[in-house]
């Protein structure tokens, strides 16, 4: 497999597997073949990839990281209806009219219906059993 890698980037496989066993290094010229014959943009074998993007940021604490948990497997296993709930929640509450107050969660919730013959979203996050974790 190798080899048929290597030939693919037209390097020698004896090349390819010092890379590959830490023998020897990646250098620049390298790094742009194999991006050009892999199809990659240029430099994208400068950058970490098994971090998150700079503008990402990490949960605050375990309360934050489990509700973001829940609210993409919410997305995705209903992603429609997610969606709409979880954007119209998040607008009522981030960008309330002067002088109104948000409407309360369960009007919201409440406006969700049964599609597929899955339950309510409204159903499926009061019967969720959320953990908290306090500070250690």
């Amino acid at each position: 497999m190798l080899k048929l890698f290597a030939e693919h980037l037209s390097l020698s496989d004896r090349y390819l597997s010092h890379i590959k066993c830490n023998r020897k290094n990646i250098g620049s010229n390298v790094a742009r073949t194999i991006e050009e014959r892999m199809g990659l943009p240029h430099g994208w074998m400068d950058r970490e990839h098994d971090q998150p993007p700079e503008n990402a940021t990490a949960p605050a604490d375990e309360n934050e990281k489990l509700f973001m948990e829940m609210a993409l497997a919410l997305y995705r296993s209903q992603r429609a209806e997610a969606q709409q709930l979880l954007l119209t929640l998040l607008r009522q509450r981030l960008e309330p009219a002067a002088n109104a107050s948000p409407a309360p969660l369960d009007a919201v919730l409440g406006t969700q219906s049964k599609r597929r013959g899955r339950k309510p979203v409204q159903q499926q996050l009061t019967e969720l059993t959320i953990p908290v974790v306090t500070g250690t």
